[in-house]
């Protein structure tokens, strides 16, 4: 039988002391397992002292017992000192492993020598020798039977890292294939130790990290989770290894710009890394590093500080840690640079000069003065930042190919900082470089978002030099259209479908800025024309991406197969484009080969999404589809209609405000400052607080701000707007107009629609049957208004369903049998939706708002109506009302304006919703919807209907009734036709037969006669 060490340990235990050799082992192995038992609960310090006894015992009778106790001093010192200090003693073990696996064929202290080594070497980037390292550990765990395994499962998971970081793309897809197929072996033993599934969570997240390398998000969140179940299944959720995993899912949701999502997993990775009193890990630093950057995008920087300021005294412990040490350095400078805390940023500044001036690792330099040019440029210092920036350069042209992401954004970074000197031609030229370096040879764009980026510097640059004699307008316009037409394509293009997630806020911002003052400059209306489509194609942008990262296929639009098809099909063209970017050693032939099989899965892949827009065309829209509106169009519309529109468009420092009314264009430039923010905040605030009269003076603040300058020029009687950002939050109608206090409604007819695209769309009428809901709930709670925002029950959404019925041809459904199924079976069969209920929004997560239908009585459904299933309706409805809390408040997104509940249902294919943007009163709402549908039966267009309810309401309203949190929450948004009442065609058919009969007979007497 093969002797391990621990049946030589137990075996020592009970062998009679004959001889002092056998006695100073007893006295080694009792010191060692003594050791091991503080070990278990964290007491490093008497850890060390029993291990270092028992290693001195050993050295002289035993080697496999000097060699583990030196292996757990390396541990200690692992976690201690860091790995500069363990190094040493690792690869002393490894000595003593190869003496012991020549002597005894045991490998099992070798394997774990050589798996520290590894490890070691690549935490410190030394990923060549970590790689050395783990070969020879693969080579030595082939001759170790199951534990073998174990270690060549766990080392196929830290290979791929390496190569993953390294660029080396082929070996971590071998590696990948190989760690997968073990990794399944060993799931298989049900009888798992904690080594193996210690190998497996490496297994999950070596694959996780290449697919999060190579931005294939989709699969990197797979792995993820994987990784992440597989742990919970075997030790709960409060496990160390969880910790890897819960940092990946935080990457994946602080990329795809969800805070809430990724600080919530980065908060659980810390709570156990504290749990485990694992501050000294270097995990428990990047879990507080990621912290810090999530508050920087915030722009709490209180908060980033402090998480910079955790990490720093983790780094201040450890010597192999130094350079990290001085990257926060830069990190704390540029922080306190820009909240203004002057001498503490130059304190840091020049501890991290110091260090940039002595270290010689590129990477940490080039890194190091990206963050510290960020500093200087905040300081104001832009001399002295070009000169940084330009060392940054050279030290990356030393350390990275000439093509490259990184090259380019040193040469961005010196582009932006000589266009804020004013040096303009130094500026284009290291455009031009940044341009190229993110290009290969074959013309194909390295990284898009740097593309992205490139593009939005340059409308900043033609900007700034709008009002300069050189300007070259034809140019400027090409430059404009180039970048448009880059940035939109990458809407629709493959990559999207990878999941990865692009940020064109910034290039259209800065493109409609641009488009704007070079518009004021020339007069020339075809800047005037590129700056609405920019606008418009924001609008647009988030919505694409919203529905994509929520994967809203549409099940009655697409076809499974076809849908199956289009994944296989992106799966080949993946496969086929990273195998051509990550090998480094093909012939020109075998290239050439793989350009060909690309170009045709290239073609492939768009015939099918030829296809889709035939076969499916609502998912075309949505996801591949980039409109540029035509002004002239939607000039002739707004000719015919007598209406006018006013687009709204946020920018970081001004609110642009387009108007039309098809014979006038206007451009107003608002200062976008917080004084205006405060007052749109408060004036919603104040709208729906039934007791508060302080919105008259808001509104005539806000009036004047927002709509004074353009309603000066226009004079039609239909107002259009289309709002942006909080903008969402308010309704127009309520903003005063003039010295006598009139509403902007007692004016215009008003409505609002998404953006001057679904404006232009024509929306075929369904007619007027009605599907009316009012749920039971269960709570008895009693206000003199009960609103709906509280699962309280709602007398008045019963009478206002019942007295819809006496109005429209309606189909009523009140009480316990109002389920979310019965809505789902038969909304589709309905023109008109109507919805008396309580909503819950989620400003986090605009895909979990949901409506309240019954909660009991159901079996199939759970009585919320979440906004991705409404997505996944296929509806034919010209309206729906809901008549319910806070409706129309979403998440606030840039460009898209807000995600809710009617922008789910414009997607479902509902042309007009009417939402509440506060708390719908149960007293007043019912009987503001009985004026809105009598109007509706009457034949007025929608937003007549709804304005010409508030009115009505007003007549009689009295006292604190008028306040307009009773009867102003209400907004149409979308199509304002009116409803077409259904017609009985027998009315029509059987007049009809009865003239053809008649006819017929007439024809065959006449025959008879002749």
């Amino acid at each position: 039988m093969k002797l391990t060490y621990s049946t030589f340990l137990i075996g020592i235990f009970f062998i009679p002391m004959i001889s002092l050799a056998q006695s100073d082992s007893t006295k080694a192995a009792q010191f060692y397992a003594i050791g091991e038992k503080h070990y278990a609960i964290g007491n490093i310090d008497s850890c060390y002292y029993y291990f270092e006894k028992s290693r001195d015992l050993f050295e002289e009778v035993s080697l496999e017992g000097y060699g583990y106790s030196l292996y757990k001093i390396g541990l200690l010192d692992r976690n201690k000192y860091g790995y500069s200090e363990a190094l040493k003693k690792f690869n002393e073990v490894v000595q003593i492993g190869y003496d012991i696996a020549e002597k005894k064929k045991d490998y099992e202290l070798l394997m774990k020598g050589l798996q520290e080594v590894g490890y070691a070497h690549m935490i410190s980037k030394r990923y060549q020798a970590s790689n050395k390292a783990l070969k020879e550990l693969l080579d030595v765990s082939e001759k170790a039977s199951q534990s073998g395994l174990i270690k060549a499962t766990w080392t196929y998971g830290i290979l791929i890292w390496n190569y993953t970081q390294t660029g080396t793309f082929d070996s971590a897809v071998y590696y990948s294939d190989k760690v997968l197929a073990t990794a399944q072996i060993l799931r298989n033993d049900t009888a798992r130790s904690y080594d193996i599934v210690d190998a497996i969570s490496s297994a999950y997240s070596g694959v996780a990290n290449y697919y999060g390398r190579i931005g294939h998000f989709p699969n990197f969140e797979k792995y993820n989770i994987m990784q992440y179940d597989f742990l919970v299944s075997e030790f709960g959720k409060g496990h160390r290894l969880l910790m890897q995993p819960l940092l990946g899912l935080g990457n994946l949701a602080f990329i795809n710009s969800n805070h809430t999502e990724a600080l919530d997993y980065y908060d659980k990775a810390l709570f156990i890394a504290n749990a485990y009193k694992d501050s000294t890990s270097y995990r428990y630093t990047m879990i507080h590093d990621k912290l810090r950057l999530i508050y920087s995008e915030l722009e709490e920087w209180d908060k980033a500080l402090y998480h910079n300021e955790k990490a720093m005294k983790v780094y201040q412990q450890f010597d192999h840690l130094k350079l990290e040490l001085y990257k926060s350095y830069a990190v704390k400078s540029n922080i306190n640079a820009i909240i203004g805390n002057i001498p503490e940023a130059r304190k840091y500044l020049k501890l991290a000069k110091e260090a940039f001036s002595r270290e010689t690792d590129g990477y940490f330099l080039n890194a190091t003065a990206i963050t510290l040019v960020s500093a200087l440029s905040e300081m104001g210092d832009i001399k002295d930042a070009i000169q940084l920036s330009k060392k940054a350069l050279n030290i990356g042209k030393g350390i990275f190919p000439g093509r490259s992401f990184e090259l380019s954004q040193n040469y961005h970074a010196l582009a932006t900082l000589h266009m804020k000197d004013g040096d303009f031609d130094s500026a284009y030229k290291y455009l031009d470089s940044a341009r190229v370096a993110n290009t290969r040879e074959d013309s194909t764009q390295i990284y898009a978002q740097i593309t992205i980026d490139i593009h939005a510097l340059e409308m900043s640059l033609l900007e700034r030099i709008s009002n300069q004699e050189s300007l070259d307008v034809a140019t400027a316009i090409k430059s404009i259209k180039d970048g448009q037409a880059y940035v939109n394509g990458v809407k629709s293009d493959l990559e999207s479908d990878l999941g990865q997630v692009y940020e064109p806020n910034f290039f259209y911002n800065n493109g409609v800025v641009a488009c704007v003052s070079l518009y004021n400059t020339t007069s020339d209306p075809r800047f005037f024309n590129l700056a609405f489509q920019l606008t418009e194609n924001d609008r647009s942008f988030d919505l694409k991406r919203y529905v994509r990262k929520a994967d809203m296929l549409n099940s009655a639009d697409i076809p499974e197969i076809l849908e199956n098809e289009r994944k296989k099909s992106l799966n080949d063209l993946i496969s086929l484009k990273y195998e051509i970017n990550s090998s480094n050693d093909l012939s020109p032939k075998e290239e050439l080969d793989l350009r060909e099989k690309y170009a045709q899965a290239k073609s492939d892949y768009n015939d099918l999404i030829a296809r889709l827009e035939m076969e499916a065309p609502r998912y075309y829209q949505y996801n591949y589809q980039v409109n540029n509106v035509s002004l002239k169009e939607l000039e002739s519309k707004l000719i015919a209609t007598n209406s006018m529109m006013i687009s709204f468009y946020v920018t970081d420092e001004i609110l642009f405000a387009f108007g039309f009314d098809g014979n006038e264009r206007t451009i107003e430039k608002i200062p976008w400052n917080e004084d205006l923010k405060s007052d749109i905040i408060e004036f919603k605030n104040s709208l729906s607080n039934p007791i508060s009269e302080n919105y008259k003076e808001l509104s005539e603040r806000i009036s004047n701000s927002l709509l004074k300058p353009t309603l000066a020029s226009m004079s039609k009687k239909n107002l259009i707007i289309l709002a942006n950002d909080i903008l969402n939050y308010i309704p127009f109608e309520l903003l005063i107009i003039d010295s006598k206090g009139s509403f902007l409604l007692e004016k215009y007819q008003i409505r609002y629609e998404y953006s001057a695209e679904t404006y232009l769309k024509s929306s075929p009428s369904y007619g007027s049957n009605m599907l009316a809901m009012s749920p039971q709930f269960e709570s008895d709670i009693q206000k003199e208004d009960v609103v709906r925002s509280e699962l309280a029950s709602l007398p008045g959404a019963a009478k206002e369903v019942q007295e819809l019925s006496k109005i429209m041809d309606a189909k009523t459904i009140i009480g316990p049998e109002a389920t979310e199924s019965i809505f789902k079976n038969l909304a589709k069969s309905y023109g008109v939706l109507h919805m008396a209920t309580h909503a819950i929004v989620d400003d986090e997560d605009p895909n979990n708002t949901r409506l309240i239908f019954s909660l009991k009585n159901d079996s199939l459904e759970d009585g919320y109506l979440r906004a991705f299933e409404i997505y996944n309706l296929d509806l034919k409805a010209d309206l729906v009302t809901l008549s319910a809390c806070n409706t129309g408040f979403g998440k606030i997104k840039k460009g898209e304006g807000v995600m809710s509940l009617s922008r789910a249902f414009a997607y479902a294919g509902v042309p007009a919703t009417v939402v509440s943007l506060w708390p719908a009163s149960d007293k007043s709402t019912p009987e503001l919807m009985k004026y809105f549908y009598q109007n509706l039966k009457d034949g007025q267009t929608k937003d007549v209907a709804l304005n010409n309810a508030r009115k009505e309401y007003l007549a009689t309203a009295k006292g604190k009734a008028r306040h307009p949190f009773y009867w102003g929450g209400f907004v149409l948004i979308g199509d304002n036709n009116p409803i077409e009442e259904d017609t009985n065609l027998l009315v029509y058919i059987i007049p009809s037969v009865l003239v053809v009969v008649m006819i017929l007979t007439v024809y065959r007497r006449k025959k008879r006669a002749s």
